[in-house]
């Protein structure tokens, strides 16, 4: 019962909250800060651990009434790294994979729920530049690896959703496919 009652209390706030026009517009600017779940990356064929996708997105409100919505565009600047280990006759072997991803984004901006104006749904599309930094410490004949694996240019698509706790400060979350498959983060609109 506790428990119905809280989650009732917490709909109820985001429900009734009301702040004026949260939805991209036309000269805003809002830095994202987050981090990611799992992503499409080419790595060795086994994986011991992996860091989460950590990035930062910035987006300019570009363009207004497009349709019913709002289209904004903006730069992403991330990291990922990957890492196996395998020990065998008392040596330990590592592999390790650092990704730094650096992209150009664009969304859709349209709040089907104008009532909740805290809410800024959106949907978009990233072309990124992945760049590997690959290391290991096999014996020398195995050197050939550190070349396998080169930068390539990448598509990430996506939807989310911010969520403004006040004017300039909220969360987002985002499902896609690409950089991650999930990410949460803040906002901040200036």
């Amino acid at each position: 019962m506790k428990r119905k009652l809280v989650l009732i209390l917490i709909i109820s706030v985001f429900v009734h909250y009301n702040s004026s026009g949260q939805q991209m517009e036309k000269g805003s600017h809002v830095l994202s800060p987050g981090f990611g779940v799992g992503g499409v990356y080419p790595v060795f064929s086994a994986v011991n651990s992996q860091t989460p996708l950590f990035g930062i997105s910035y987006e300019y409100g570009a363009f207004e009434k497009v349709g019913p919505g709002n289209i904004g565009i903006g730069g992403f600047v991330g990291y990922k790294a990957y890492k196996r280990v395998e020990e065998i006759d008392g040596f330990r072997f590592y592999e390790k994979l650092h990704y730094f991803i650096v992209g150009a984004k664009g969304a859709y901006h349209y709040n089907p729920f104008p009532k909740v104006t805290a809410l800024d749904p959106y949907a978009g599309l990233m072309l990124s530049l992945n760049l590997p930094d690959y290391a290991n410490n096999y014996s020398p004949k195995y050197r050939y690896l550190e070349n396998k694996y080169r930068g390539y240019l990448a598509a990430t698509v996506y939807a989310g959703a911010r969520y403004y706790f006040n004017e300039n400060i909220g969360a987002f979350a985002e499902a896609g496919f690409g950089t991650s498959f999930f990410t949460l983060g803040a906002n901040f609109k200036f």
